[in-house]
């Protein structure tokens, strides 16, 4: 049964992953992989965490939310960090 739930909750993480190519990121394999790597993990720990912290069911439309949040949390925090890195690093080539 958990495998299950931990298996629909990568499907999620892997779609809102590839929705998040469009966004300006790194570009090529690299970024897809780590996109998808930011996505599956944030969705697993989302899920995890309304189960574990919130108790919520997790057959229940609360723990999708959890795993969305998760996942959206973790590609923004993975963006905003590269975007400091880029920025950083563009600075420091002047």
């Amino acid at each position: 049964m958990m495998g299950q739930l931990l298996l629909s909750w990568m499907v999620i993480g892997i779609a809102l992953g590839l929705a998040t190519l469009l966004w300006p990121f790194r570009r090529g394999a690299f970024g897809a992989v780590v996109n998808l790597l930011l996505a599956v993990s944030g969705a697993s720990m989302g899920g995890l965490f309304g189960i574990y912290v919130e108790h919520c069911s997790p057959e229940g439309t609360e723990c999708l939310t959890f795993v969305a949040a998760g996942t959206l949390a973790t590609v923004c925090v993975g963006h905003v960090a590269w975007l400091a890195t880029a920025g950083r690093k563009q600075a420091h080539a002047r």
